[in-house]
């Protein structure tokens, strides 16, 4: 028994025909009106011998496309089109090439590199000989019939000669490389490391690895140098620092914040340094030196300059100047903010003058002793009389 026939399903309507002509898979190409002399070079093209097959169709997609006026002008269409039309892949299209270059048939731009890093387009021209043997141009009456043993004067005298320390133009025309080498112009990759990532030769990264890691860093958002820089401690000390950078570079983490804030700790400690020779230096030029403010307040630089006294004009109230406010005070003294008062003795200083009351002190004490021991020689033999008449 049928629980859901085809007409109640709906399945007659809504289930896709299978298609078995494959006339139906066919699509019409966009029309196209080619010119007299067009048709002729690329039936020419198809029938040159001396050539591979591959030559020939290739020859033939570009006579399809050079302009008629103009035949020795660009082919304005890219290789990966021309593939397409002749039904080639990318290496036997390149294959052909280098067999049209050999003969003499073709020539290719050098393909130098424009602004903002972009490189110009390697563009395709027919030579004089391809162009009279695809009837695009007219060859002189008393031109002599070219043969293969003057191919190679025909190539040469094709492209012009240029020097290989000048820089060619655009329209300069030089053989196409087979090996795909950048010529000496171009510019390639910097072979030179950036200055914080030289270090990480020390670690046993090849130059191209590091290349490699900066360009892996970039795709997940970091700079190579920000994650290196903030955690170079333990990147140090890592087992494999392959394999540690590429868990770091994977990782969310903000490594330029760490880098900064890095920076600001390092900039803090190096701003404390030179304060502090800054003050020692400023300091000692000033020892054993009383400056005035302009409220009379009186600054007196000890010899070793480590501290300051300071005398109150108001109360002549006694007190030192250490570490922030003894940068200010250096600060200001080398701004010419205190006049100078005097020039205190090479001898004197705070412990000096202690030294001269502890002495002072001193002398008070053994005379009260002397007293002391007088008043008890006097006062014996009386005792001594007493106790006999007892």
């Amino acid at each position: 028994m049928t629980f859901a026939q085809r007409s109640v399903a709906g399945e007659d309507s809504t289930r896709p025909q299978r298609i078995d002509t494959a006339e139906a898979t066919l699509v019409a190409p966009a029309p196209k009106r080619l010119k007299r002399k067009t048709i002729e070079a690329v039936e020419r093209a198809t029938r040159i011998g001396g050539i591979g097959r591959s030559a020939r169709a290739a020859l033939a997609a570009l006579a399809r496309t050079a302009n008629n006026d103009q035949p020795n002008g660009k082919i304005f269409k890219h290789r990966e089109t021309l593939c397409a039309e002749t039904g080639m892949s990318s290496a036997t299209w390149y294959r052909a090439q280098r067999e049209l270059l050999d003969l003499g048939l073709i020539t290719v731009d050098a393909q130098v590199r424009k602004r903002f890093g972009r490189f110009a387009g390697a563009y395709i021209y027919l030579t004089e000989k391809a162009t009279v043997l695809l009837g695009l141009t007219d060859a002189e009456e008393n031109a002599p019939e070219i043969d293969n043993d003057k191919s190679d004067e025909i190539r040469d005298s094709a492209l012009p000669v240029t020097s290989s320390s000048e820089q060619p133009s655009l329209k300069t025309r030089v053989l196409f490389t087979e090996d795909r080498f950048p010529y000496a112009f171009q510019k390639r990759q910097q072979d030179r490391l950036p200055q914080d990532l030289t270090r990480l030769r020390a670690l046993g990264l090849e130059v191209n690895l590091i290349f490699w890691l900066m360009r892996k860093a970039k795709e997940h958002g970091h700079f190579l140098s920000d994650v290196v820089n903030a955690t170079w401690d333990s990147l140090a000390k890592a087992r494999v620092p392959k394999a540690y950078l590429l868990a770091l570079l994977a990782a969310r983490t903000d490594f330029s914040a760490i880098r900064r804030a890095k920076a600001a700790e390092e900039a803090d400690a190096r701003a404390r340094l030179e304060d502090r020779d800054f003050v020692r230096s400023v300091l000692t030029a000033a020892a054993r030196q009383r400056f005035v403010d302009a409220k009379g307040n009186q600054f007196e630089v000890e010899s070793d300059g480590s501290s300051v006294l300071v005398i109150a004009a108001a109360t002549a109230v006694k007190s030192r100047l250490v570490g922030t406010s003894l940068t200010e005070f250096a600060k200001r003294l080398h701004s010419g903010a205190y006049t100078t008062a005097e020039v205190c003795a090479p001898n004197r200083s705070v412990g000096q003058e202690l030294g001269k009351l502890s002495k002072k002190g001193a002398s008070t004490l053994s005379a009260l002793r002397a007293m002391l021991a007088v008043r008890t020689a006097s006062e014996t033999p009386i005792s001594g009389k007493t106790a006999s008449v007892a």
